[in-house]
């Protein structure tokens, strides 16, 4: 996301830039989302997050995802 405010500095890191955020969908554990993956209840928002910034998918680099709850299956 060079574009969107990712600057190099003068050692050639980049910054971390924090553009918006949403909610991933939720529900209680075993009900009705018990069968869609972790991975993709986090492509929801950040599909969303994309249009609402007008950013491209191709711009972003890396995308950074927490939960409280580690998923059965990793």
């Amino acid at each position: 996301m060079m574009a969107a405010g990712r600057k190099k500095s003068g050692d050639g890191t980049c910054s971390v830039v924090v553009v918006d955020g949403l909610r991933t969908p939720f529900a209680k554990a075993g009900g009705p989302l018990a069968g869609v993956h972790a991975s993709e209840l986090g492509r929801i928002p950040l599909d969303e997050v994309l249009v609402r910034q007008g950013v491209p998918a191709s711009e972003v680099d890396e995308v950074i995802f927490g939960n409280v709850a580690q998923p059965a299956d990793s």
